[in-house]
């Protein structure tokens, strides 16, 4: 008897490593006011496009190929401010990411996929982020006087991630990348 075991996975974009630098710097200040924190790691940071919880190895395959077929195209990245949402007495801090009109349609492509492959997803149309720290307990507000320089970042690829849960929080393995067009780029 074969026993298919099937993978938390989700579609990301990956932050790109001379932006890690601007990330570990908000990182420093936010947990400089707080009580308690623990900083997202720098390796693992990414933008979350689409969470499809435990898909079969059979449909990550089926996946990756049509995502390799999709005509996708390069987006820009533009980091706004701080902000968190809290959960069970825990508060999770994110860099938000405005909701550009490229950044949309590239999220929208996806799901249309997913929708057509019957990959069930989360739905959800938050605001797009990129997690920064996770329980934190912050002094009285004082988040509010992190302000971080505008940054942008090009985004020329994304990848399809496995989540794995351990002890020490969630490892994420990339599993494959998909290169974006960019707007002279052509398939060949």
């Amino acid at each position: 008897m074969v026993v298919l075991c099937n993978m938390r996975m989700f579609i990301g974009i990956p932050i790109k490593k001379e932006v890690l630098p601007y990330i570990e710097n908000i990182q420093d200040e936010l947990l400089s006011l707080s009580i308690q924190g623990r900083k997202s790691p720098l390796h693992q940071m990414h933008l979350t496009l689409c969470f499809m919880k435990e898909i079969s190895r059979e449909k990550i395959e089926i996946l990756i190929d049509y995502i390799h077929s999709l005509r996708l195209n390069e987006c820009i990245l533009e980091f706004n401010k701080v902000n968190h949402f809290t959960q069970s007495n825990t508060s999770l801090f994110y860099i938000e990411v405005n909701a550009r009109k490229e950044l949309i349609l590239l999220q929208q492509k996806i799901w249309e996929g997913l929708k057509k492959l019957n990959i069930p997803f989360d739905h959800n149309k938050g605001t797009f982020h990129i997690t920064i720290a996770r329980n934190v307990v912050i002094k009285q507000k004082a988040f509010r006087l992190i302000q971080p320089m505008p940054r942008v970042m090009r985004v020329d690829s994304i990848s399809l991630i496995e989540s794995k849960l351990t002890e020490r929080g969630a490892i994420h393995i990339t599993k494959e990348s998909f290169s974006l067009l960019g707007k002279t780029s052509t398939l060949i």
